[in-house]
């Protein structure tokens, strides 16, 4: 099972071939596409759409074992796909909606986009409350099959989709994990406001500096953030969010004069091979700003 919300799923056999698969096409369009937003997210929709129909196929032609495997089918694997789709059919709507008149008019829309994320998450917290602590007394209403009614929705539309392949929540679901992933865009567009802002050829649209480098350095080693981000969540001075989570909004954006492409996997392997020197050195820093609280 799955270990937090936001972790890849557990996935065998075809499901997990289906994921290499996509994974690998994802990577070869995202190279080739690379100063292209519009392009990139108008070829990965179309990949991710073949897939999801693939794992429709799929679906219709087995019989889960038993209600637990299908309520974990809805609950993370069809979510964990179905968020690509949500994520790239948004950066494709933000990408050609974008203001291309003034660098004032594009962060405004940007301002927007990302209170509409905040109504989302409002509109469903309950929800998003249930699933991101990873409870489970509801899941035979919001992720088997055969369970959609008036009392179990707001969503109208839901009762348009294919019932053999929908549950009244895994949608939402999905939602929320792209919610999450496009979050973090937008809040990295606003964070390098300051900077010279290429909206239109970088689906990325980081700052850019003098180097050409899409992040900011660090002199801290991996093992040190890892610790340090740790913290952070285990304090709950982080909230909603799981450690893998966390690390996909922050890492992106961040490399150290060691290793300038780090990512979320690259940290959590650290999780059992902390050494002392890096444990010293992170407490000093929290000590340091535990001192200097009241200046922040």
């Amino acid at each position: 099972m799955l270990h937090a919300i936001n972790d890849k799923p557990e996935m065998n056999g075809y499901l997990l071939e289906l994921h290499v698969a996509l994974e690998e096409k994802l990577a070869e369009i995202t190279a080739a596409h690379t100063d292209d937003a519009i392009s990139l997210s108008a070829n990965a929709v179309q990949i991710i759409t073949v897939t999801m129909n693939q794992l429709k196929v799929h679906v219709h032609s087995k019989t889960f074992i038993d209600e637990g495997e299908e309520i974990y089918f809805f609950k993370y694997v069809k979510p964990f796909f179905l968020s690509k789709l949500i994520y790239f059919v948004h950066m494709f709507r933000i990408a050609t909606e974008m203001p291309k008149a003034l660098k004032t008019s594009e962060l405004k829309y940007l301002r927007i986009e990302q209170q509409q994320l905040e109504s989302f998450y409002f509109q469903h917290k309950e929800f998003c409350a249930y699933y991101r602590s990873k409870s489970s007394f509801l899941d035979q209403e919001y992720f088997v099959r055969g369970k959609i009614g008036l009392h179990s929705t707001r969503n109208p539309f839901i009762f348009s989709v294919d019932p053999t392949f929908s549950t009244s929540h895994d949608f939402l679901a999905a939602e929320i994990l792209a919610a999450d992933r496009l979050g973090y865009w937008l809040t990295s567009l606003l964070n390098d406001s300051s900077g010279d802002l290429d909206f239109e050829n970088s689906h990325h649209f980081h700052r850019k500096d003098s180097t050409n480098q899409p992040f900011a350095q660090t002199t801290f080693r991996a093992a040190e953030i890892y610790l340090f981000l740790k913290a952070l969540i285990d304090s709950q001075a982080v909230v909603n969010h799981t450690y893998k989570s966390f690390f996909e909004l922050v890492i992106p954006g961040l490399a150290t004069k060691l290793n300038k492409s780090l990512t979320p996997a690259s940290l959590l392997k650290y999780s059992d091979k902390i050494d002392t020197e890096s444990r010293e050195n992170v407490k000093r820093l929290l000590m340091k700003m535990v001192r200097n609280i009241d200046n922040y």
